[in-house]
């Protein structure tokens, strides 16, 4: 979604943000990226929880799969699923950035080629695409 809006803005400022955003996620080590994401979210705002798979005053759920979330729900306790889930958060969001950022610049070029290509100059010509 991110590199269709870009490509389809082009040189506009929302292409340029998503660019440099992309570009950022694309360029940050990983490690630094938790690091930092860690002590903004963690330590400075308090809205995510610290290490671990679980907090300390919730007991690990009996072991089906290994999996705490799905031992969880199959054991039907959801306020350790949904504090399991939560320390799965932050590292989830640190992990996809990177490849949010790569399929962003895939998109976004591909969808440029796609939009100077000569069928969709045609349809643009013909009246039956609105100008970009």
């Amino acid at each position: 979604m991110l590199g269709t809006l870009a490509a389809y803005r082009r040189g506009l400022v929302t292409d340029q943000v998503i660019r440099v955003v992309t570009l950022i996620g694309l360029s940050v080590p990983t490690f630094w990226l938790a690091l930092v994401s860690f002590y903004v979210f963690f330590l400075e705002l308090r809205i995510a929880p610290g290490s671990g798979r679980i907090s300390p005053s919730i007991t690990p759920p009996p072991r089906v799969t290994g999996l705490y979330t799905v031992d969880y729900l199959l054991n039907g306790d959801a306020v350790g699923f949904f504090d399991a889930l939560a320390h799965l958060a932050l590292p989830v969001m640190v992990l996809s950035l990177v490849t949010i950022g790569l399929l962003t610049r895939f998109i976004r070029t591909s969808v440029l080629e796609v939009l100077g290509s000569d069928y969709v100059r045609a349809a643009r010509a013909r009246g039956s695409l609105p100008c970009a």
